[in-house]
């Protein structure tokens, strides 16, 4: 059994609701999730005690670090403990931590080889709202491990933790590039006959043997070949200073020998035996790019002598210039922004934009290919507004089918019809004001039947060949449940609705003081990333949020008892710079 925490590098990227989508996302593979627990949450279901967690984590403003603790435990291959086992696992190590009575979500994977468990806590206590860390969790879970493999007659693991970072650093990059290190040599060469020295004279005698030679550095020694060093205590334990002075006494230098000649010296090269050959070619081109690096590291800085040159130049033309001195400053700014310009590293879509100004047929048409796929990137998110079965273009003569209307981001709105379009809207489990991508995966050769005019006013069926498309839903975002949505509502007490969108922009009335805290007028509310308006909200306050709202957000859901919603409703359809279509009006999730 093993046990260890996978950390989030980046503290602001942690989200709970992505790392449990993950867990519990299927991804095609029936034996990835094999079962899912959850603790300290009234939900059952993942996707909504995730938001929970998250409810109870947005609580705590003043902690800065991760607020998720993301702990793996995994089994060797063949063993399979019982879900009840399992259960007393996982709740063993929650409570060694610290987390005994926090939130969690548990998910079992057994897509690879070994059975293992992904424990997703929040770290925040859902009563206190303190943010609690274990220290020194490393040996903990290695303590854990021992006792749970002892109980339940697990294969024993080494769980001994490793303190030598740097000799570990150096055989992974040995491992990974193929290429041996000094440590390793040393290692492997003569370690054993370094331990073997019964003096300073014979120790010295093994390191001359080896082209290498001992140094005195801070505390401690160091061994050098060349011009690269690496510490003693590194290679082994037994050759720090401490230890070799203990041994074979106090050290005061080592006197090389000029009789005794290295035998055998490290050269860096690769591990492997059969890409010796190799490794001459491979140093020939890694020399013919430094050659190359070198000459256009050359042009770049003739290139701005001659930037500066001619920066200067001009300077000393506009200083002997009899205009004022304000058109002067101008001509300076001026003539400091070109050298800027000449001087800055150019990013590639401004290259691709230059020479798409310099009419490049190639330019043009690589700028036009980045910026249809960003529209349709932009567009591959689709809000459901409606589906379900009816005439075929909504004509009363036409054959039934299947539609899903939907939304994009930008605004536009369209109908998708096809049979299939069912059974993947059954599979995938969507609902009304889901956020959906649509995927074409296929299609079969069928014959169905058209109406053809015959003459003469007559209209007949015939049967032609066509093709039935195949489609695959993935539901991006569900729309949150009255449930849900009561829940989170209850955390807020004093407040029953909000407003929930995207891209805000500061703009007014929001007003952003130097130290980045915004203030909103009118009794405006911010928490979480939601704006709150209080029960007994003023008629006045309820325009301020509306219009803070129609500023700040492309995409604006309520979340309101009927009557306060109404309220918020009607000032929206009377303003006077709202452009609504009827199908908008239609719209149940009152969204805009």
């Amino acid at each position: 059994m093993i046990a260890r925490r996978l950390r989030m590098n980046t503290p602001s990227k942690s989200s709970i609701t992505r790392l449990i989508a993950y867990l519990t996302n299927s991804q095609g593979s029936s034996n990835r999730v094999q079962d899912v627990r959850i603790t300290g949450c009234e939900s059952e279901d993942a996707t909504w005690a995730s938001m929970e967690i998250l409810a109870v984590q947005q609580q705590n403003t003043r902690a800065k670090s991760d607020k998720t603790y993301h702990c793996m435990i995994s089994f060797q291959e063949g063993e399979h403990p019982s879900p009840e086992e399992i259960a007393e696992i996982e709740q063993r190590f929650c409570e060694s931590l610290g987390y005994g009575g926090y939130q969690r979500v548990s998910v079992l994977h057994g897509d690879t080889e070994h059975l293992h468990l992904h424990i997703a806590i929040n770290k925040i206590h859902p009563e206190k709202l303190t943010i609690h860390e274990p220290f020194y969790d490393h040996r903990e879970l290695a303590r854990v491990c021992t006792e749970l493999e002892r109980q339940y007659g697990l294969a024993v693991d080494n769980h001994t933790f490793r303190t030598q970072a740097r000799p570990n650093a150096a055989i992974n990059m040995e491992k990974a590039g193929d290429i041996e290190s000094l440590t390793g040599w040393i290692q492997r060469n003569c370690l054993a006959d370094l331990k073997d020295a019964q003096d300073w004279k014979a120790f010295g005698a093994v390191l001359a043997k080896h082209g290498l030679t001992l140094k005195a550095r801070g505390n401690g020694f160091v061994f050098a070949s060349g011009e690269l060093h690496v510490k003693a205590s590194s290679i082994d334990r037994s050759l720090s200073k401490t230890s070799l002075e203990k041994r074979l006494g106090r050290f005061e230098g080592i006197s090389p020998s000029s009789s005794m000649k290295s035998q055998k010296t490290y050269e860096r090269k690769p591990l492997s035996a059969g890409a010796s050959r190799l490794w001459s070619e491979y140093q020939r081109e890694e020399q013919e790019r430094q050659n190359k690096r070198e000459r256009l590291r050359q042009e770049r800085m003739e290139q701005r002598e001659e930037a500066v040159k001619d920066f200067r130049l001009r300077n000393l033309l506009i200083k002997n210039m009899t205009s004022g001195i304000l058109n002067k400053l101008i001509l300076y700014r001026l003539s400091h922004n070109r050298l800027k310009k000449q001087l800055q590293k150019k990013q590639w879509i401004d290259w691709l934009r230059a020479k798409a100004g310099q009419s490049h047929p190639a330019g043009r048409h690589a700028l036009r290919e980045k910026q249809g796929a960003s529209q349709r990137r932009t567009d591959a998110a689709l809000r459901v507004l409606e589906f379900g079965r009816a005439r075929y273009r909504f004509n009363p003569e036409e054959r039934e089918s299947f539609f899903i209307r939907v939304e994009r981001q930008s605004g536009s709105r369209a109908v998708i019809w096809g049979t299939d379009l069912e059974r993947a809207v059954a599979e995938s489990g969507m609902a009304i004001g889901d956020r959906i991508s649509l995927h074409k995966i296929g299609a079969e050769a069928v014959s169905v039947h058209q109406r053809q005019e015959a003459g003469q006013g007559h209209v007949e069926k015939a049967r032609i060949a066509g093709q039935r498309n195949h489609w695959r839903i993935d539901v991006l975002a569900k729309r949150i449940s009255e449930e849900a949505l009561a829940y989170l509502q209850s955390r807020y007490e004093g407040h029953s609705s909000y407003l929930r969108g995207i891209e805000r922009y500061p703009l007014e009335p929001e007003t952003i003081t130097r130290k980045g805290t915004r203030i909103f007028a009118e009794g405006v509310k911010e928490n979480g990333g939601r704006l709150f308006v209080s029960r007994q909200a003023t008629d006045a306050e309820l325009r301020c949020i509306m219009d803070f709202a129609e500023r700040h957000y492309k995409d604006v859901t309520i979340h309101a008892p009927d009557p306060l919603r109404a309220r918020m409703k009607d000032p929206i359809t009377q303003h006077p710079e709202q452009k609504r279509t009827q199908e908008q009006s239609q719209d149940e999730g009152y969204g805009r």
